[in-house]
């Protein structure tokens, strides 16, 4: 059965979010746990969610602000992870941000499965620009 892995933001996009309405309204969806969201460690983070990919393959991902920017490093650094599709929403700008500067800029480039990207015009951590 494919899963839904649900990838949390900076501070792990607490209650009520989006992402949790769709971890409790969908048996297939699974919220994923990162450690320390408050102060995220990109290759922590990066080798928690491909545990889980390899404990899931053939998921799709869905990533929201810090959680998309994590898909896509991961996507860009490991592709040969098993992943049936992503659904990036408002990826947050990483760059000039003290919190999450260290993950660097997100890459630009082209994925090998089907990607959605959404962007925001009211997400404090893009510019819809």
């Amino acid at each position: 059965m494919t899963k839904t892995l649900i990838v949390p933001g900076l501070d792990g996009s607490p209650d009520p979010h989006w992402q949790h309405w769709w971890a409790a309204t969908d048996p297939k969806a699974l919220m994923i746990d990162l450690p320390d969201l408050d102060r995220p460690v990109p290759a922590v983070c990066e080798i928690e969610l491909a545990g889980m990919i390899l404990r899931h393959p053939d998921s799709i991902l869905v990533g929201h602000s810090l959680g998309a920017v994590l898909i896509a490093r991961l996507l860009a650094t490991w592709p040969h992870l098993r992943v049936r599709g992503a659904l990036l929403v408002a990826p947050a700008e990483t760059l000039g941000n003290d919190r999450i500067g260290q993950f660097g800029a997100i890459p630009e480039l082209r994925m090998d499965i089907p990607t959605t990207v959404v962007a925001s015009r009211n997400d404090p951590w893009m510019s819809y620009s």
